[in-house]
C-alpha cells in the first residue's frame, strides 16, 4: 500500500514539474517576442518622427500662400477628405496625410495596443532584427574557434582556459563555460592497453595517411621513415613516453603523426610495442593503400633512433659492447672505455645480419626481421645524436677540462665567448636558437652544436686556437657541410672528398686527443657518407624533425595521471582544431622575398655575387652587390666550396635588380675584421 501510495505521489510530482517546466519556457518565448515586438515597434516611430520632421522643413520653404492652404489641410485631413494639391509638383494633400497620421499614432502611443500597429512594417523590423541575430551568432562561431586555435596551438592549460571563458561569456553569453565544454569533439574512446611492461595506446598508419594522400593528388607512393624513442616527462619522477612516430618522406613539409605510445617508468621490458605497429607495415607493404579508389605503394624506408634506441629496437648489443657496431664487424677495444680504432673493418650485410653470423653481435630477434628490409641500410646513422651530441660536444668537453694538450685557457675561453656573442647578431630565422657562451655548455642544444660546426666554429676559433687543432676540426666541420648541403652530397667527386677528409679526421685524433676518443660516435664519421649514397643529405635521415615533435608531445601532458590518455586526447584535438603552419627551411629563394632589415636581408645571386638587400620597390630591388669574393680559408680545401667567402667593405655597389631574381639565403658578419665582410652560405633544412 506504502509503495503504491508513494509510486502515484511520484507520478504527480513528475506531471507537476513537466508542467511547471513548459509553463516557464512559453514565458521565456513570450518575454523574447515581446522583446523582439517592443524593439521593432521603436524603431518605426523614431523613423515617423523623422519624416514628420522632414515634412514640416520642406512646407516652411514654400510660399506663405500655399504654406497657410497645406497648414489648414494638415489640420482639417483627421475629419474630412481633403482634395490632393499640387504645390512645387508635390502633393501636398498625401504628405499631410502622412504628417497627420504620424502625429495621432504619436499622440495616442501609450493607450494603443501593440496588435493596432502595422503588420508589415513591424515584420521588416523584425526581420531586420534576426538578421542582425544570426550575423552575431556567427561572430560568437568564429570567437569560439579562434579560441579552440589558441587553447590547442599554445598548448594553454585548461585552468587558464576554465578561468578566461567565464569572464568572455559576461560579454558573449553564448560561449562555453569550460574548456572541457569548448574543446568537446568526436573524440574516440582510448583503449589503453598492458605490453612490455607499462601503458600503451596503438592509432594505426592508415587515417594519416590517407590525409596526406588527399592532399597530394599527384603522389604515386609513399616513403616512411620511422623514429622510435624515448623522452622524460617530469623531473621528479622516472616515467617515460616511448612514442613510435612516422613522417612521409617525398612529401615536403614533413608532417609527423603518432602511430603508437609506449608509457612507463623504465623502457619497454621487450620490443613486443612494436609488433602491432610491424603487423600494419607488412599489411601496408604488400596491399598498398587504397584512397577514392586510387592504389597507393607504401613503403619504410628508414628508422631513425639514436645508439641506445637502435641498438634495443634491433636487438643488437649496445655501442659499449665489444661488437658494437651496427655498421661494421670490427671488434672494440676497452681503453679505459670500449673504443673502435679501426676505419677500414668489413662492412655487415643484411644476409649476414639475418643470418646471425656475428653472434656475439646480437642481443636477440627484432619484429622488423619480419619487414622486407635491409637490416643495416634500415636504421642509418642519426649525425643529430651521434655528430652534433657525440663528436661537436666531445671536442669542445675536450677544449675547455680536457688535458693540458688542448685544454684552452680561461683567455682563450673568454675571446672565444666574445666571438659567439658577436656572431648572434648575425644569426638568421633559419635557426632556432642563437649561440651561447662555452661557461653554459652543458645546457647547449643539438641547434647549437649544429650552429658551432657548420658555421660559427672557424671565425670563433681563429687566431685563438693551435692551428694544428685549428685545422683538425675544419676537416670535420666541412666533411660533415658537404654531407649536409643537398647541392654538394649529390656530387660523387664531393663525396668521396668528403669521406677522405673524415677518416682522416679519425686517425688524427687518436694523435691528438689519445686512444680513449676514438669511441662510437667518432668512430661512426667513417660511415657518414654511406648514408648519404642512399638516401641523400644528412637532413633527410636526422632526428630533428622527430625531436621537434617529441618537445611538442611531452608538453601535451599536464599531470601524472594517466599521462598516455593525456598525450592522446591532446593529439586529437590539434587534429581538430589546430590551424600551425609546419615549418620547413626553403634554402632557395627570389630577391623579393628578403627583407631589408639585417641579419635576414643576406643572399647569395646566382652568379655567385654576395648581395644585401637594402629597399624594396615594386619595380627593382635595391641592393648591395659585391663582386670581390675571396676564400676565408684555403686548408683543408677552399672555404668557397662549402659557400663562405669574403670581401672588402669598399668593394660593394649599389645596384637595383628585379625582383624575381633567384637567390640562397645566407648570413653575413662585419664583426670580426672590420675592413672585410663574410658571407656564409646556409646548408640546413631542418
Amino acid at each position: 500500500m506504502l509503495s503504491t501510495v508513494m509510486e502515484k505521489n511520484c507520478s504527480i510530482l513528475t506531471v507537476f514539474f513537466a508542467v511547471q517546466y513548459s509553463m516557464m519556457s512559453a514565458r521565456k518565448e513570450y518575454r523574447k517576442g515581446y522583446r523582439k515586438n517592443w524593439m521593432a515597434n521603436r524603431r518605426k516611430i523614431q523613423q515617423l518622427k523623422k519624416t514628420a520632421a522632414r515634412v514640416v522643413v520642406q512646407s516652411d520653404s514654400d510660399s506663405d500662400s500655399d504654406s497657410d492652404d497645406v497648414i489648414s489641410a494638415s489640420h482639417d485631413v483627421r475629419d474630412t477628405c481633403v482634395p490632393a494639391v499640387s504645390v512645387g509638383g508635390a502633393d501636398v494633400c498625401g504628405i499631410a496625410s502622412q504628417v497627420s497620421h504620424s502625429v495621432h499614432s504619436l499622440d495616442d502611443l501609450v493607450d494603443t495596443p501593440w496588435d493596432s500597429v502595422d503588420l508589415e512594417c513591424t515584420q521588416e523590423c523584425l526581420d531586420s532584427f534576426s538578421d542582425s541575430d544570426e550575423c552575431t551568432d556567427n561572430q560568437e562561431m568564429k570567437l569560439a574557434d579562434g579560441l579552440r586555435t589558441w587553447a590547442v596551438d599554445g598548448s594553454v592549460p585548461r585552468v587558464h582556459v576554465n578561468t578566461l571563458l567565464p569572464v568572455l561569456n559576461a560579454f558573449h553569453p553564448q560561449l562555453p563555460l569550460t574548456a572541457d565544454t569548448l574543446l568537446k569533439h568526436n573524440q574516440q574512446t582510448v583503449k589503453c592497453s598492458s605490453v612490455s611492461g607499462g601503458d600503451y595506446v596503438y592509432l594505426g598508419f592508415r587515417d594519416h595517411l590517407c590525409e596526406v594522400v588527399s592532399n597530394n593528388t599527384e603522389i604515386t607512393d609513399l616513403q616512411l621513415a620511422l623514429n622510435v624513442d624515448g623522452v622524460p616527462l617530469f623531473a621528479s619522477s622516472k616515467y617515460s613516453l616511448w612514442p613510435i612516430l612516422c613522417y612521409v618522406m617525398n612529401v615536403k613539409p614533413h608532417s609527423v603523426f603518432v602511430v603508437a605510445i609506449y608509457g612507463g617508468y623504465s623502457k619497454p621490458c621487450d620490443l613486443q610495442f612494436l609488433q602491432e605497429c610491424v603487423n600494419e607495415l607488412k599489411v601496408l607493404t604488400r596491399d598498398g593503400l587504397v584512397v577514392c579508389g586510387r592504389k597507393i605503394s607504401c613503403s619504410p624506408k628508414i628508422c631513425v633512433c639514436d645508439a641506445v634506441a637502435r641498438a634495443m629496437v634491433k636487438g643488437i648489443k649496445q655501442f659499449s659492447g665489444y661488437y658494437g657496431c651496427d655498421k661494421c664487424s670490427q671488434r672494440g677495444l676497452f681503453v679505459g672505455r670500449m673504443t673502435y680504432p679501426s676505419v677500414d673493418s668489413a662492412l655487415r650485410t643484411d644476409a649476414s645480419f639475418r643470418a646471425l653470423t656475428n653472434e656475439e653481435h646480437h642481443n636477440g630477434s627484432s619484429p622488423f626481421l619480419d619487414l622486407p628490409v635491409d637490416m643495416i641500410s634500415f636504421f642509418p646513422i642519426d649525425y643529430m645524436h651521434q655528430v652534433c651530441l657525440g663528436v661537436v660536444k666531445r671536442l669542445l668537453v675536450c677544449w675547455t677540462s680536457g688535458g693540458k694538450k688542448v685544454r684552452l685557457s680561461h683567455t682563450q675561453r673568454s675571446q672565444i665567448d666574445a666571438r659567439l656573442t658577436t656572431f648572434r647578431s648575425c644569426v638568421t630565422a633559419e635557426f632556432n636558437r642563437k649561440p651561447r657562451p662555452l661557461s653554459e655548455l652543458a645546457h647547449w642544444k643539438a641547434t647549437e652544436f649544429r650552429t658551432f660546426l657548420l658555421y660559427a666554429g672557424y671565425f670563433c676559433l681563429r687566431g685563438v686556437m693551435d692551428d694544428e687543432l685549428l685545422n683538425h676540426f675544419l676537416c670535420l666541420s666541412l666533411g660533415i657541410a658537404i654531407l649536409v648541403s643537398e647541392t654538394l652530397s649529390g656530387q660523387q667527386s664531393m663525396k668521396q672528398f668528403a669521406q677522405e677528409i673524415l677518416v682522416y679526421f679519425v686517425g688524427k685524433s687518436r694523435e691528438l686527443y689519445g686512444p680513449e676518443f676514438l669511441v662510437y660516435n667518432v668512430h661512426s664519421l667513417v660511415h657518414l657518407s654511406q648514408e648519404v649514397e642512399q638516401f641523400g643529405a644528412l637532413d633527410n635521415v636526422s632526428a630533428f624533425v622527430f625531436e621537434n615533435f617529441l618537445q611538442v608531445l611531452k608538453r601535451s601532458v599536464r599531470c601524472a595521471r594517466n599521462p598516455v590518455v593525456q598525450a592522446v586526447n591532446r593529439l586529437q584535438e590539434k587534429a581538430a582544431f589546430s590551424k600551425s603552419l609546419r615549418k620547413h627551411i626553403s634554402l632557395e629563394s627570389t630577391l623579393g622575398q628578403h627583407p631589408t632589415s639585417p641579419p635576414n636581408n643576406s643572399c647569395i645571386l646566382e652568379d655567385g655575387r654576395r648581395c644585401q638587400v637594402v629597399s624594396v620597390d615594386r619595380e627593382a630591388i635595391t641592393c648591395m652587390v659585391f663582386a670581390d669574393t675571396q676564400p676565408v680559408y684555403t686548408v683543408p680545401c677552399d672555404s668557397r666550396i662549402i659557400g663562405v667567402f669574403r670581401s672588402r667593405l669598399s668593394s660593394g655597389i649599389l645596384k637595383q635588380l628585379p625582383p624575381c631574381t633567384k637567390t640562397c639565403k645566407a648570413m653575413s658578419c662585419v664583426g670580426f675584421l672590420q675592413s672585410e665582410i663574410l658571407f656564409i652560405q646556409l646548408l640546413h633544412t631542418m
